[in-house]
């Protein structure tokens, strides 16, 4: 199972997906609020408009699909996994799965766990020559 290029591409991507998010949660945010304080002055202004219903169609056509966006949006950002993520979700189980790391690495791995153990066994030796030679009664 291979990693297309694309693949990469998507993954890499999501954090930019992300920031685009956050501006247009913060946008209509802005936006919703603005809406609250209009929408509410024109509530209590109703009385004075002329036509009925003038509020509930500026609110079904500008303040509602302001909310719509954001509620969107935030769902969006919430469900949708970051970049570290999502290479913890699919890339890093298909290098697991990858043949040279089932067969490859694990050789290696072992021969490079051999020469650090007897790189250690080297320094323990050297080390407890040099503590006899020092702590031995013939030096002092």
């Amino acid at each position: 199972m291979d990693i297309s290029a694309w693949d990469l591409y998507w993954v890499f991507r999501l954090d930019n997906i992300h920031n685009l998010l956050t501006v247009t949660i913060g946008v209509t945010i802005i936006l919703a609020a603005v809406g609250s304080f209009i929408l509410t002055a024109l509530w209590e202004d109703k009385d004075k408009q002329t036509g009925d219903g003038k509020v509930f169609r500026w609110a079904r056509t500008k303040y509602l699909p302001t909310c719509l966006v954001l509620l969107l949006a935030l769902i969006a950002k919430v469900f949708l996994p970051t970049t570290r993520e999502m290479a913890a979700i699919v890339v890093l189980p298909r290098l697991a799965q990858s043949q040279v790391v089932t067969e490859k690495l694990p050789a290696e791995a072992a021969e490079l766990y051999g020469m650090l153990k007897q790189w250690l066994k080297k320094e323990i030796a050297e080390d407890a020559k040099e503590a006899a030679g020092v702590d031995s009664p013939n030096n002092r």
